[in-house]
């Protein structure tokens, strides 16, 4: 635990509202210190494969890896689609296209119903001890659709 200190002041007034003392104290609160630190990760071992990528199929793949959240979902709700969409200059229909070339390959899938997830083999985000659990657990979870 840290913490930080300010000055308290504590004013006793009477009952015609006029001062008759105050007292200054330093008071200590205590604030819990993060245990790890969640940020978004490229992983370099597979850069290889994303170089092969078709230029607007990367740049989608990007953006995506860029809304992750912390499980490695992507809300893909009528809103956010728009938004990717005139971020990245493209319509609705090559949206759909680029994500679909990207299930192929292995770099995304369906996850839920509106939610596509991210391979953590390329894009991670969240506490890097469970950075090998997600990618084993991407891997089953994919295997078990192909079979």
């Amino acid at each position: 635990m840290s913490g930080f200190s300010e000055i308290v002041t504590e004013v006793i007034r009477n009952q015609d509202g006029e001062v008759e003392s105050f007292k200054r104290r330093e008071v200590t609160r205590k604030t819990k210190k993060a245990t790890s630190t969640a940020y978004t990760v490229m992983l370099s071992d597979n850069v290889d494969q994303l170089i092969k990528l078709p230029a607007g199929e990367l740049k989608l793949l990007l953006k995506l890896g860029q809304l992750t959240d912390y499980s490695g979902h992507v809300d893909m709700s009528q809103y956010v689609r728009q938004k990717i969409c005139k971020d990245l200059k493209i319509r609705n229909k090559t949206l759909y296209n680029q994500l679909g070339a990207l299930k192929k390959g292995g770099y995304i899938r369906e996850d839920e119903f509106s939610k596509i997830e991210i391979s953590p083999l390329f894009f991670f985000k969240g506490k890097i001890s469970q950075l090998g659990q997600r990618q084993t657990d991407f891997r089953e979870k994919r295997l078990r659709k192909i079979a």
